[in-house]
């Protein structure tokens, strides 16, 4: 006989400790994007006045300086050009590609991951984002500046360095894309 007491009694019997046939939500935490801060956390020396090299072409090297991780001692280089955006989220993006996120992830965390930019300084979104991700100047050339464009180039972030910031460092999407549009007089504003 279907339906009798027997039955839905095992229907609504727990199953593997929850009340019903679905898994439970976790409430997922998300990082603060406090952009000042974030800024402020990328301790490389503001740029005073102006600089010599006005091209659009940057080349950017981040270094992992881990005993736990093995990395390319040679750094991870990035361009601008290579579809990535800036220099330096191009190499964030190779060195994610090379590593994979959870190493990348706890490199950042240890506070292991520097950059080298010279020529030019860091434009205010890249240095922004360099601190937010815990990254600090390798040397004293290193420099950055409150202005968003130093050559031309949309700033912008790569389809996998979004994933990452998604993912493993528990960042809003739209906070990322919110950043991305953010013109000079915001940062100015803001800063």
């Amino acid at each position: 006989m279907s339906g009798s007491a027997d039955d839905s009694a095992k229907r609504a019997a727990p199953q593997g400790n929850l009340t019903s046939g679905r898994p439970k939500r976790s409430r997922r935490e998300y990082r603060e994007f406090d952009v000042a801060e974030a800024w402020d956390s990328f301790a490389a020396e503001e740029q005073s006045g102006d600089h010599d090299d006005h091209s659009a072409q940057c080349r950017a090297v981040i270094f992992v300086d881990s005993d736990e991780f093995d990395s390319d001692p040679e750094g991870y280089e990035g361009q601008t050009g290579n579809g990535h955006g800036h220099a330096e989220m191009d190499a964030l993006d190779f060195l994610i590609a090379s590593m994979g996120n959870e190493a990348v992830a706890e490199v950042l965390q240890e506070g292991a991951v520097t950059l080298d930019f010279v020529g030019k300084p860091c434009c205010v979104q890249c240095s922004t984002m360099l601190g937010l991700l815990n990254i600090g100047p390798r040397t004293p050339a290193t420099r950055k500046s409150r202005n968003t464009m130093l050559a031309g180039g949309a700033w912008s972030v790569s389809l996998r360095l979004k994933t990452f910031l998604t993912d493993k460092w528990n960042m809003k999407e739209s906070d990322i894309q919110d950043f991305a549009v953010m013109d000079q007089n915001r940062f100015n504003r803001t800063l």
